[in-house]
């Protein structure tokens, strides 16, 4: 796995979190890796998450299906600002650029979830009809293996197998639950 810089080409390997020398943050997302890191096997300061690393490949994305999406180190247009075409803000640092259109977007932007939903080991199956409890995002569904239950944020009972997820708000739903507390506010309004 390649992933192009400024500086070279850095040929990444998976490495243990025993081989991190301290809190590390992913040289793409600037977040801090809390599991599975990639590391280049030259300069041992270029350390990312594991989904990072893999947009290294190009690839097509869920915000833009229509063509490959390549991983940049810094916007190709130098001499103007490029804005995200997710969240519309300006363009620093690594994103993915589409070569055909010039579609933009963050690694943040395009990670969104992985940080959250990556430490919980679901699988994003769906995308679920309606928005979470604040009202403001869309949720996805979800599946949980045994071994990594977690907690539904309306009942407080173990999750597992399929549930509703807002990545935003970061909180998970059993199905039932959620359209439960729909239909109570439906009604009391």
């Amino acid at each position: 796995l390649v992933v192009n810089d400024i500086k070279h080409n850095h040929v990444m390997n998976a490495v243990d979190m025993c081989e991190l020398s301290c809190k590390e943050d992913c040289a793409i997302c600037k977040k801090e890796i809390l599991c599975n890191p990639w590391k280049c096997e030259s300069c041992v300061s270029f350390v990312t998450h594991d989904f990072c690393a893999e947009l290294g490949k190009p690839s097509r994305h869920r915000f833009h299906w229509s063509h490959l999406l390549t991983l940049v180190p810094k916007p190709l247009a130098s001499d103007m600002t490029m804005s995200c075409n997710s969240c519309r803000e300006d363009i620093k640092g690594f994103n993915l650029f589409c070569r055909i259109c010039n579609f933009t977007i963050h690694v943040s932007c395009a990670t969104k979830g992985k940080h959250f939903l990556g430490m919980l080991g679901p699988k994003v199956v769906g995308i679920w009809r309606g928005r979470c409890l604040s009202g403001k995002h869309r949720m996805v569904q979800v599946r949980f293996s045994k071994s990594y239950p977690n907690v539904c944020v309306i009942c407080q009972e173990k999750v597992f197998g399929l549930a509703v997820s807002c990545i935003e708000c970061e909180k998970i739903y059993h199905p039932r639950c959620i359209d439960r507390h729909r239909s109570k506010d439906y009604d009391s309004s």
